[in-house]
């Protein structure tokens, strides 16, 4: 459980506690974000969630951070894995906005998320406010829902008889879905100056665009009634942004690139190696040089690598993810980012502050 203001409340089993908040993690943080997290707090890690949970069984956990770990696990909801989109409101709606949900009856903790059977029996659900933290500089407000997460598993096919085998035929591997339920939280960000709102969805792997926009739209509906507004507020259009992104060479590190051609053809590249960037890649640069006119991109993903103390790093990604329709129109209508690999609320900013340069 999690106080008003954030803090962890004092635990009444620190083992069930660190368990219970590395299992969360574990349903929304790449691991390469998680491990990170878990060394600055001291929690024992293994390789990979398994073994880290085993670590946390069996080991002396008395030197663990556990408001540190819990604090950054609620950053983590508020700024890890999320998909956004920008709306500007009258001064008058804005007003009536924050009055309406600084109003809302926050309870005394935010509770961890539900795992396990009772995640297991618990009904898919729309997104609900059910918290509001205040701070000087704004208002946060968290949204929860059940959704329902697909995931690709290899299955093992030598336990199967010959006759099945004989059934589904002659395959290299065969892949399920699996899909599972999982607690989403999605927030919504009122600047105490300024009359723009973000809305955050989590945007989790295995999560298709359409549950994405889904919550997207339900999350505006109760915005928009809240506001009392008579006009429907349409997000902001971020296509204008990849261009100007991909054309500035000391922005980032491009590390996929969508883009149409004066040939007619489109292309869509990526680089394997993330250090790598794709604006200085021979087969790209070679390829531009061939075209009478310049490139068209209309879909990039772009991280800003941080180095730490220690001389270890995270690489927050921006992704805006158009389509070759696009490319050439007076009215794109690309109203959603994807911020990934963030630890908090400053590798969030240092992305979003990105974006609004380039608007």
């Amino acid at each position: 459980m999690f106080s008003a203001n954030g803090k962890a409340l004092p635990p009444s089993n620190t083992k069930t506690l660190i368990t219970k908040v590395i299992e969360a993690m574990r349903d929304r943080m790449p691991w390469m974000v998680a491990k990170k997290i878990l060394a600055e707090y001291s929690v024992p890690a293994g390789h990979g969630w398994d073994n880290t949970l085993q670590a946390v069984s069996t080991s002396d956990l008395r030197n663990v951070d556990i408001s540190g770990l819990t604090d950054a696990y609620v950053d983590h909801l508020c700024f890890g894995e999320k998909s956004i989109r920008l709306y500007t409101f009258s001064a008058k709606d804005m007003a009536q906005l924050r009055t309406r949900i600084a109003s809302f009856q926050s309870p005394a903790a935010l509770p961890l998320p539900l795992t396990g059977t009772a995640l297991k029996k618990a009904a898919l659900s729309d997104p609900s406010l059910i918290y509001v933290r205040k701070a000087a500089d704004g208002i946060t407000a968290v949204y929860s829902s059940v959704r329902r997460k697909d995931e690709q598993v290899r299955i093992n096919t030598s336990a199967f008889n010959a006759a099945t085998l004989k059934a589904i035929g002659d395959f290299d591997e065969i892949i399920g879905i699996q899909s599972r339920r999982l607690q989403a939280y999605d927030v919504v960000w009122l600047p105490k100056k300024g009359n723009t709102v973000e809305v955050r969805t989590d945007h989790l792997v295995g999560e298709t665009k359409e549950t994405i926009n889904n919550a997207q739209q339900k999350i505006y509906a109760d915005l928009h009634a809240k506001s009392g507004s008579h006009q429907l507020v349409s997000p902001v259009d971020l296509f204008s942004v990849i261009k100007p992104i991909y054309d500035n060479a000391k922005e980032g590190i491009v590390i996929e690139l969508a883009f149409a051609t004066s040939t007619g053809s489109t292309k869509h590249e990526k680089m394997r190696n993330h250090s790598d960037c794709l604006r200085r890649e021979v087969y790209h640069v070679n390829g531009k040089a061939a075209l009478k006119t310049q490139i068209e991109p209309y879909r990039i993903g772009v991280t800003w690598p941080v180095e730490s103390a220690d001389g270890s790093g995270i690489a927050p990604e921006l992704f805006l993810e158009g389509r070759a329709t696009m490319a050439g129109s007076t009215a794109p209508g690309l109203h959603t980012a994807t911020i990934r690999k963030c630890r908090n609320r400053a590798d969030y900013d240092r992305v979003l502050t990105k974006l609004e340069e380039y608007l």
